[in-house]
């Protein structure tokens, strides 16, 4: 029997009572997510003037699902914008948040905004030891755009500079298998680039059946243009958009489809 793991992403193979396990993430052992909170995939990709922020629009409670959920917020600051990208626990998502919103208006640099971040999830520890909440933070201050991830490690939040791209939720770990293949080394996207792989990254991850993510793919765009308002365009699944991708995406979906069907 051949099986994707619910909320894991490692393939399970049951011959005569014995399971091999194969990790489709770059790491060589198996990798396990066991936060049931964190059902979505969020993913950001910097090209040469900005950021592209997709994320699904599936929220998943009990046993319902439901589509057509946005999954980022947007919060001025001190001398631009923030748009955070978000991934957990619905309650610890919103205690993170609120904190966030009443102090990001002062960060007045893109470290200040990834500081306010951190903080908002140490606030998230008053419901729960662990919160189950982790952010895909991209920011404007003036001219310059910045982008970090942050996550709950170690007893507190922790945010790290993103340099290509940022993946945050489930399909985390299956995101960023297509995107280390999927992008060349050393290459720069341009906007359409960019947007186009945020997209196909995330219709693939819905595609692959990753617990909890689904529905449209929504995308937010953040430019460096000083004056400039953050784009919101909402984009429904096409089809067509994987045959019209370039080389190395389609040698990417080869290679997870090999990973997965064994093919």
């Amino acid at each position: 029997m051949l099986a994707l793991s619910s909320n894991t992403f490692s393939l399970v193979v049951d011959r005569k009572e014995r399971k091999d396990t194969m990790t489709l993430g770059p790491k060589p052992h198996q990798v396990v997510r066991k936060e049931p909170g964190k059902m979505t995939v969020i993913v950001a990709v910097r090209y040469d003037h900005g950021v592209i922020m997709a994320a699904d629009s599936r929220v998943s409670g009990g046993y319902m699902d439901a589509d057509g959920h946005d999954k980022t917020r947007e919060f001025p600051t001190a001398n631009g914008i923030a748009v955070l990208g978000y991934a957990g626990t619905i309650a610890h998502v919103e205690a993170a948040v609120h904190t966030i919103e009443q102090s990001m208006n002062k960060a007045d640099s893109p470290y200040a905004a990834k500081t306010v971040c951190e903080k908002g999830i140490d606030a998230a520890r008053e419901l729960c030891e662990a919160p189950e909440v982790e952010f895909v933070l991209g920011v404007r201050c003036g001219r310059t755009v910045d982008l970090f991830s942050v996550v709950f490690d170690a007893g507190k939040g922790i945010g790290t500079r993103s340099l290509r791209y940022a993946v945050a939720g489930s399909g985390g770990y299956v995101a960023e298998y297509i995107l280390k293949r999927a992008w060349p080394p050393n290459h720069e996207l341009t906007r359409e680039q960019a947007e186009r792989l945020a997209q196909y990254t995330v219709d693939e991850v819905v595609w692959a059946k990753v617990r909890g993510c689904g529905g449209a793919t929504w995308l937010r765009v953040l430019t460096d243009e000083a004056d400039s308002p953050v784009d919101f365009p909402v984009v429904s699944r096409d089809p067509s958009l994987l045959a019209d991708m370039t080389v190395h995406l389609g040698a990417a979906r080869r290679s997870l489809h090999r990973a997965i069907l064994g093919a």
